[in-house]
């Protein structure tokens, strides 16, 4: 969970230099031990590409929280595919 408050941190600027390299990093480690929050901003950053190479897919795939994209796509469009 450090490492989640650290991202937040580092990724807004508050109270310490803005940092978005760096947020990446914490977020990334956070979301690997299971941190849904963590999770969820990563997807958002890999999204952006905030702090690192825009990358959706990734993005989603941290957003679902691990999911792959067809699962994704499964439990939240319903029918199992992208479009």
């Amino acid at each position: 969970m450090a490492h989640h408050c650290l991202g937040s941190l580092l990724h807004y600027g508050d109270g310490v230099p803005m940092d978005k390299a760096r947020a990446f990093q914490c977020f990334t480690f956070a979301a690997n031990s299971g941190i849904p929050d963590s999770q969820y901003a990563l997807g958002m950053i890999l999204s952006k590409g905030e702090g690192c190479v825009k990358d959706i897919n990734e993005g989603i795939y941290s957003l679902a929280g691990g999911l792959s994209f067809a699962a994704f796509c499964s439990t939240f469009c319903g029918n199992g595919s992208a479009g």
